[in-house]
């Protein structure tokens, strides 16, 4: 295969990760009449560098223009706040099965490593938790709510958070959203993975014993 026959399958790839090698192989023979098995496919596209792994699900407009600029708007407040020494709350809820079991396993050559589970699965969890931008502290009476800024995203959940800021009690304190699609600029999802992963670590030890 010629360098040009190479680029027109990674030029498929580039714009649809998915493809199977069987699809480019007829691809490409449609559009050039070069015909090719799919493992000749594989070893160039693997030759050129692309290679199999886990694809990641990007929402349609994760990336868009005006999404982008909300994600601006978004750290611009973030800063000033933090520039005027406010308390930086941020607080999100997840929700996790609490089953967990390994993919593989050992067992005789020529048998399969078989084991028996529960039909309905796991129990489901519904967590909630807030992270604050300060170490460890102790606090005795009420909040100074000016110096409070809560960071929520945009989940349906929180559709009507506005509404608890309009209270009387509430009403000192701030209220920042964050841009759509952006859980990276969101460092409570960090504590959710790490959190998952130890609650399921210990849960397989429990149920061993």
């Amino acid at each position: 295969m010629t360098p040009d026959l190479v680029e027109v399958l990674l030029e498929k790839l580039r714009g649809d990760p998915d493809l199977t090698l069987r699809y480019l192989a007829d691809v490409l023979e449609h559009e050039t009449g070069v015909k090719v098995t799919p493992q000749t496919v594989k070893n160039h596209v693997d030759g050129s560098c692309f290679t199999l792994k886990q694809m990641d699900k990007e929402p349609q407009y994760m990336n868009a223009i005006s999404n982008k600029h909300k994600h601006r708007e978004y750290l611009v407040k973030l800063q000033e706040y933090q520039a005027m020494g406010k308390t930086i709350i941020y607080m999100d809820e997840t929700n996790f099965n609490l089953w967990s079991t390994r993919m593989r396993g050992r067992s005789l050559r020529g048998r399969r490593a078989v084991k028996k589970i529960f039909a309905g699965g796991g129990q489901n969890m519904h967590v909630t938790s807030s992270h604050a931008s300060v170490s460890m502290a102790l606090y005795t009476g009420e909040f100074n709510l000016t110096d409070m800024v809560l960071v929520l995203d945009n989940a349906p959940c929180h559709c009507r958070a506005e509404q608890g800021f309009e209270e009387t009690e509430f009403l000192d304190a701030t209220l920042l959203r964050l841009g759509p699609c952006s859980p990276m600029l969101n460092p409570i999802e960090n504590g959710f993975s790490t959190f998952k992963t130890a609650v399921k670590s210990f849960m397989i030890v429990a149920w061993r014993f």
